[in-house]
């Protein structure tokens, strides 16, 4: 074995001690700087903009593929096979 017992378990303390501290800082600069609500701002905003003929273009698109998702999703499920 190249490393003995006691230094595992000092290198496994240490890797768990900076995950944990880089998890306190990534959380805490979001806390203060949220990434998502700026990304969501701006798509709504450019949603906002569209005109409403596009809108429920893109509303009825969404519609039709999750209803053809829901089709083959029922016609290759293995109950549905005879």
């Amino acid at each position: 074995m190249p490393f003995s017992v006691p230094v595992l378990v000092v290198l496994v303390a240490l890797v768990l001690v900076v995950s944990a501290v880089g998890t306190a800082v990534v959380l805490r600069w979001e806390r203060r700087r949220p990434s998502y609500r700026q990304r969501w701002e701006a798509e709504m905003a450019e949603w906002r903009r569209l005109p409403t003929w596009v809108q429920a273009g893109y509303d009825q698109a969404a519609l039709d593929a999750q209803e053809a998702a829901g089709h083959e999703a029922a016609r290759t499920h293995s109950l549905y096979r005879f």
